[in-house]
């Protein structure tokens, strides 16, 4: 598959491919177009925490966060 092709991916992808894979290692800036993540929980070391704790951390690492 062209890697540069679009994809419609859900649940359990996106949490693979998007978050654990991109947004949790950005180094600059992160674009979110979604309706709602403040329901969102994510994987966190043995734990389930908000998505907004890392995004909250990303922050604090100077990474911009743009939400749409």
């Amino acid at each position: 598959m062209d890697p540069n092709a679009t994809r419609f991916i859900t649940n359990t992808e996106i949490y693979e491919l998007v978050i654990r894979r991109h947004i949790a290692n950005a180094g600059k800036f992160v674009w979110i177009g979604t309706a709602d993540i403040k329901d969102l929980y994510i994987h966190k070391a043995k734990r389930m925490v908000p998505f907004l704790e890392l995004l909250s951390e990303l922050i604090a690492e100077n990474v911009t966060i743009r939400l749409i």
